[in-house]
């Protein structure tokens, strides 16, 4: 069975107590975050609205906190920069199964194996 990077990552969130779920949406989240604070954001009353979108459970509240988000961002002019690390790994041709993560940017060697 071929797995895909999310099993991975699905079955790293469900080693933490908790909601499995709510701790991959909240990884995505920090993402986000670090992101903003990579494009040198400092913006206490932004981070404290994008706290309230991610803690909110019922849909038209958060949503009311993301509308707020956009106003605070589009109204301080800030730029999200699309930054993607460069990650470079080197394996053998004889090694298969690895799986490399799209979104978290891990190369799984958990299932992988040489010929």
């Amino acid at each position: 069975m071929s797995r895909t990077s999310g099993y991975y990552e699905l079955r790293e969130a469900l080693q933490e107590p908790g909601c499995a779920l709510c701790r991959l949406e909240a990884v995505t989240t920090e993402r986000f975050l670090d992101g903003l604070l990579y494009g040198q954001v400092n913006d206490p009353d932004l981070d404290e609205i994008l706290t309230k979108t991610r803690n909110s459970v019922d849909p038209a509240e958060r949503q009311k906190w993301v509308d707020e988000a956009q106003r605070r961002i589009v109204e301080q002019a800030y730029v999200v920069p699309l930054y993607i690390p460069q990650n470079f790994y080197a394996l053998n041709q004889r090694v298969n199964g690895e799986v490399f993560s799209d979104t978290t940017l891990n190369l799984y060697l958990e299932d992988a194996y040489i010929e």
